[in-house]
């Protein structure tokens, strides 16, 4: 669209010019009415343009005063008035020219407008083109960055598909390592476990065999101590049982009443039944000395004794003493 500035100035152009030459013409015109007395040259009709402002065309413009009428003679006046006519003539001429110069330049400011016009169409059309052909341009710009962007889109995700990928690549990787790192570590561990036990068992069976040889050396030993105890135990109560029977003897003979006869050599073996209390239970002949009163007075003498002498031992008591056999036979 044409600013309102630049609208006028071609269609004021052709109107001013021609006002130009009007004025010009009538200037002309005026200065050869009052050059009469001058003889009559011919008028080259011509154009001249000029820029004027609007006060000296106006003074231009202002009527000429007419020469004054001299009174002269007649013929001088029918050749100031064919001079006039002459004039007058020229005058219309010129002002048909005149027209015909304004149809001509209106016809010209009409040319010229209508290509202003069509220029401006035409430049308005190559406007509309070159803003088309920009949009265009925008258009396939912004189609082009669009499809820039969806490729940088597309290679962003493939990147990130490729890294993710790449990850999880790595991480099975890590966790396959780590996995055999932990099968190797539980494999080591569990060989380890199996060496530690078998040296426990073979400690635990080199400690039971030293054990048993131990408890076998102590067996033995004990054997060996209880055997000798059990001497020394069987010495003490062999002491023990003489020196028992040797005091049942002793009472025995204390308390016995000889016979009357010959008794030496004679012997009876006598059992006495004792109690822990060394009282007599029962005493019988368990071997006949072949000669009845001694072994009545034999009997005699074990009846007699009130209390004998026995082992506190209970063991050895009812081992030895409990039913105990003595050979009587005094001197």
């Amino acid at each position: 669209m044409d600013s309102p500035g630049n609208q006028p100035k071609s269609g004021y152009i052709g109107p001013a010019l021609f006002s130009v030459i009007l004025h010009l013409g009538i200037a002309g015109l005026a200065f050869l009415g009052w050059s009469a007395h001058t003889p009559p040259t011919p008028v080259i009709p011509h154009m001249r343009a000029m820029v004027i402002d609007a006060d000296a065309l106006k003074q231009m413009t202002k009527p000429e005063p007419k020469p004054a009428v001299k009174k002269e003679e007649p013929k001088r006046e029918d050749e100031q008035q064919k001079k006039q006519q002459e004039q007058e003539k020229q005058r219309q001429e010129e002002l048909k020219r005149q027209e015909q110069a304004k149809q001509e330049t209106e016809r010209k400011a009409a040319a010229e407008k209508k290509r202003e016009q069509e220029a401006i169409a035409l430049k308005k059309k190559q406007e509309e083109e070159r803003k088309k052909k920009e949009e265009e341009k925008r258009q396939e710009d912004e189609k082009r960055k669009v499809e820039e962007k969806k490729q940088a889109e597309e290679k962003r995700k493939a990147e990130e598909e490729r890294k993710k990928k790449e990850a999880e690549r790595k991480k099975k990787e890590e966790e396959k390592r780590l996995a055999e790192q932990k099968q190797k570590e539980l494999e080591r561990q569990m060989k380890e476990a199996r060496e530690k036990k078998r040296q426990e068992e073979l400690k635990k069976a080199e400690e039971l065999k030293m054990a048993q040889e131990a408890a076998e050396y102590e067996r033995r030993l004990q054997e060996q101590l209880e055997a000798e105890s059990t001497a020394q135990r069987q010495q003490r109560e062999l002491t023990e049982v003489e020196k028992y029977k040797a005091l049942i003897y002793s009472a025995l003979v204390q308390v016995w009443l000889q016979p009357p006869g010959e008794i030496k050599g004679l012997k009876t073996e006598l059992q006495l039944q004792l109690l822990p209390t060394g009282e007599l239970l029962s005493v019988k002949v368990v071997k006949s000395s072949g000669n009845s009163a001694f072994d009545q007075s034999a009997i005699g003498a074990a009846n007699a004794v009130r209390k004998y002498s026995v082992p506190s031992d209970p063991s050895l008591f009812n081992r030895e003493f409990r039913n105990v056999t003595i050979i009587f036979s005094p001197k």
